[in-house]
């Protein structure tokens, strides 16, 4: 399964995808792109696990030594960015409709291919703002934001092959840790979508574990007591909530005190917030189906 992460610089997509998947190999144009997000997870990231890629060979000949594993292909857009000045190097590509179309035949097959694979990979790339533009009869419309990937080819191809596409917004106001969501269902001003699973609110929290599992893949976790913390949290947020919030506020003061990395004990609070969310929009979908019939 294949999800695209798009948002501009900051916005938690590096983080989100190692939240999920803290052991997954990561490919990347810069070191620093990994490594410092994990620092605030207090994720202990072996450089060994991070592979840089400045080109689509770089990036195929990762992704043939890492395949059967979830996969991390982070900020792709630099990645073909730069394959696109190689191209245009060359003596045999004079033209941008030349090096686009060269850049479509390095690309697509090797994505076609990769989302047909079973382990999770999730791409990060950088956001194309919305913008009004004109049709041929002079007519305004508006061309929505979208992941800045270049090629209009490249740009329709690599979304559509994801189950999940979702923009990262900020959250107003910021309700946690991680002021920032994923937009789910596509609107006139932004490219999103979600199929796996098919249920989902048109936003959630910053997750992605959470997403996945519903979906029936295992996610690591990144601390021990992870899942402890996310079970504490689904009690609070579902029963009473004032003996679980005690019984919680005691746990986080034991995982400080053990040095757990707090940021990382509030991601698991959030998958509990997205578990739940996930939970109430399925049964209201069913509930709305089931009173359409009779």
């Amino acid at each position: 399964m294949m999800s695209l992460l798009y948002a501009p610089s900051s916005s938690g997509k590096t983080l989100a995808a190692l939240a999920a998947f803290p052991n997954a190999p990561v490919a990347t144009t810069k070191l620093s792109n990994v490594l410092d997000p994990a620092r605030l997870y207090g994720l202990d990231i072996d450089e060994d696990q991070v592979t840089i890629v400045k080109s689509v060979r770089d990036l195929k000949n990762w992704a043939m030594a890492t395949k059967g594993q979830a996969r991390i292909i982070d900020e792709l857009s630099d990645v073909l960015e730069n394959e696109v000045i190689t191209i245009g190097k060359h003596p045999d590509f004079s033209d941008n409709f030349a090096v686009y179309g060269e850049l479509k035949n390095r690309v697509v097959p090797f994505f076609r291919a990769l989302s047909k694979t079973d382990e999770p990979i999730i791409i990060t790339c950088w956001t194309k703002k919305a913008a009004e533009k004109k049709d041929l009869e002079g007519d305004a419309y508006i061309e929505p934001q979208q992941p800045a990937l270049p090629g209009t080819s490249i740009r329709d191809t690599i979304p559509g092959l994801c189950e999940h596409v979702f923009r990262i917004a900020p959250q107003e106001p910021p309700a946690s840790d991680w002021p920032f969501q994923f937009q789910c269902r596509r609107t006139s001003l932004a490219l999103a979508k979600c199929r796996a699973p098919a249920s989902v609110p048109e936003y959630l929290p910053l997750a992605l574990s959470a997403v996945y599992r519903a979906s029936g893949y295992e996610c690591d976790p990144m601390f021990p007591e992870q899942e402890r913390v996310r079970e504490a949290a689904y009690k609070a947020l579902t029963g009473d909530r004032r003996a679980a919030r005690e019984a919680m506020g005691k746990m986080f003061a034991k995982l400080e005190k053990d040095g757990v990395n707090l940021h990382a004990a509030s991601y698991a609070v959030i998958e509990a917030q997205v578990q739940i969310a996930l939970e109430e929009h399925a049964a209201s979908l069913a509930k709305n189906l089931a009173g359409s019939f009779f």
